[in-house]
């Protein structure tokens, strides 16, 4: 509101974008429609959607990782205050013994964010492609939250 420059949103911008859910290496064939949302207002941007995993044609191992629709902002020194706690929600992914939530990391700098899954009174542990079931197509990752971009 108001007329003088102060008042006015330096950037704001609303879209879509394709999500890539991979493993650290190999690939993950995902279903569709797979179709995210975002909203950018200065240097924050909010996420979120579901991706259907297509499992039986999975090949990927390691950690699994998001890709953003913009990079990650970097922060100053050891200051920790660019990096982003994102909810994640599954359908069907078999989950460690004892996992009791599930996050999304991203880190300053990163244009990815990587599912991590948390247990009680334990270091948290990656949410690896060997979760995912290679004969079941009917899994399923939410992502909804905010990160900064500088």
């Amino acid at each position: 509101g108001g007329t003088g420059t102060a008042n006015l949103l330096d950037d704001y911008e609303e879209g879509v974008w394709d999500p890539n859910l991979r493993g650290a290496s190999g690939t993950i064939t995902l279903g569709g429609p797979n179709r995210f949302s975002y909203t950018k207002i200065g240097n924050l941007v909010s996420v979120g959607g579901r991706i259907l995993i297509a499992s039986q044609t999975i090949s990927a191992t390691g950690a699994l990782l998001i890709d953003w629709p913009f990079a990650h902002g970097a922060s100053s020194g050891n200051t920790h205050s660019h990096w982003s706690s994102i909810t994640c929600t599954t359908h069907a992914i078999d989950l460690d013994a004892g996992c009791i939530n599930l996050f999304v990391e991203s880190n300053a700098g990163n244009s990815y964010g990587a599912l991590y899954q948390m247990f009680d009174n334990l270091s948290w542990a990656s949410l690896s492609a060997a979760n995912l079931k290679s004969n079941n197509a009917d899994q399923w990752v939410y992502i909804q939250g905010s990160y900064r971009t500088a």
